[in-house]
């Protein structure tokens, strides 16, 4: 593996990292919006839904997008669009303003995962072509894949403590100020 595949797979893996952590910053912050915004308990049952079905359960649309018209785009505009939204949930107004962040955030998660795995294995199976053996480029696809995808695990359980600590030095008013990492990956 070359140089500029192992910089492609730590900068995917980084990426993913930063992006997973801001998937988790809802559950944290939810209690504090429920108060500011005076949510009931119906209301605040929409919000994980929106999440979820944004983030995950239409990736294989999200898939489907990225092979046929947008490739690599998604890779780089999910994160930045994840990182805006769901650092800004903070500053929310209304039940509708922070559905919209949260759907819009968890496209974004959503938007990044299909492209990223695809362009890490992408990575990886050019390894081959450079002369590698079958049995070795197998073997660190299966290597490469599970960092790649253990980064988005480390980065979940991250969020927490991100925007945690955001909130603690800057207020719930300022939760913007955690969008910096995502949008410099």
């Amino acid at each position: 593996m070359d140089r500029s595949q192992k910089r492609m797979i730590g900068l995917l893996s980084t990426a993913h990292l930063i992006l997973d952590s801001y998937s988790s910053f809802l559950f944290q912050l939810l209690p504090m919006l429920t108060l500011q915004l005076q949510l009931t308990p119906w209301q605040v049952s929409w919000l994980s839904p929106a999440l979820m079905v944004s983030s995950s359960l239409l990736q294989p649309v999200y898939g489907m997008l990225s092979d046929r018209y947008l490739k690599r785009s998604m890779v780089v505009f999910g994160p930045l669009i994840a990182a805006i939204c769901l650092s800004l949930l903070g500053l929310s107004t209304s039940l509708p303003m922070l559905l919209a962040l949260v759907t819009l955030g968890g496209m974004g998660v959503g938007a990044f995962h299909p492209q990223g795995a695809a362009l890490v294995s992408q990575a990886v199976a050019a390894d081959l072509g450079s002369g590698s053996s079958a049995s070795g480029r197998a073997r660190h696809q299966g290597l490469v894949m599970s960092i790649f995808s253990s980064a988005g695990t480390v980065g979940y359980a991250l969020g927490p403590l991100l925007i945690a600590a955001g909130i603690a030095l800057f207020g719930l008013s300022k939760s913007w100020v955690v969008m910096f990492p995502g949008v410099l990956i």
